[in-house]
């Protein structure tokens, strides 16, 4: 009888996992339309409001600065208290911090909306792999760990890709700011899909390393998870034509469509 339940819940813990899996590509899907629809227009908009290319690089500065700050306390947030948690704190700040800078007039509010992205961020940044190879492994797909995660960066470009599309017709629309309700919602709409993730089993219940690791291993150990994740990308032909045409896209782009090569030009001196 107790065997029989026991199989019956390892089952459920199975097919909750790989339920994971499935409902980690729509995330990612919406994960990169949030930035799909923010990367054609987002210079624009701040150079309408008055903000020099200076100064718009001071902003995402304070982005990349605050991301890289906050990423080892959210990191250790994710590995001792939850991945899922995690995440969903990361999209809700996301989603913050870009509401900030559309009702936002004063330029340190903007540097509060960049900072509250740049740590939202680092909330989801590697808690969202981890608790994708966490399924996986909870799935017993080992075995299938590089081709299922190819695929979920596969489907982040093309969400990304798709928001670039649909940034045209939502600015023919609503104006520059359009996009940025748009990546709003898809971060709260990527904070709803993290609630319905089965939460793995957190790094509490790994044994102690027996040793501290050195520099020396720890950079050794970084480079072969870089050389690791190359070969995933350029072992799998689809992820890799995506790349390709995802970096093709964003060259024209910026070669058609340079904003300093439009009439702002003018106010810059």
């Amino acid at each position: 009888m107790f065997d029989f339940i026991h199989a019956s819940a390892a089952t459920d813990r199975t097919r909750s996992f790989r339920r994971n899996v499935w409902i980690f590509y729509v995330l990612k899907f919406v994960w990169g339309l949030r930035w799909g629809t923010l990367l054609p227009i987002v210079l624009l908009f701040f150079l309408e409001r008055g903000i020099s290319i200076t100064g718009f690089m001071l902003l995402m500065a304070s982005l990349n600065l605050s991301s890289v700050a906050a990423e080892l306390p959210t990191g250790l947030f994710a590995d001792r208290f939850s991945r899922k948690w995690s995440i969903f704190v990361g999209a809700l700040l996301g989603c913050g911090g870009i509401l900030v800078l559309v009702f936002a007039v004063d330029y340190y509010f903007m540097l509060v909306g960049f900072m509250a992205v740049g740590i939202g961020a680092a909330f989801a940044s590697g808690a969202d792999i981890a608790l994708f190879y966490d399924s996986i492994k909870g799935a017993g797909w080992e075995g299938k760990s590089q081709p299922l995660l190819a695929r979920a960066l596969a489907v982040e470009n093309i969400g990304m890709v798709s928001g670039m599309f649909l940034t045209g017709l939502i600015v023919s629309r609503t104006g520059l700011v359009g996009p940025f309700w748009g990546s709003a919602a898809a971060l709260l709409a990527a904070a709803v899909i993290t609630l319905t993730f089965a939460e793995p089993p957190v790094g509490r219940d790994r044994p102690a390393p027996s040793r501290t690791t050195t520099f020396r291993e720890k950079s050794r150990d970084y480079f072969g998870r870089l050389k690791a994740t190359i070969q995933t990308v350029t072992r799998n032909p689809e992820l890799l034509a995506l790349a390709i045409v995802y970096v093709v896209m964003m060259r024209v782009h910026f070669l058609t469509e340079r904003p300093f090569a439009g009439p702002h030009l003018t106010d810059l001196g």
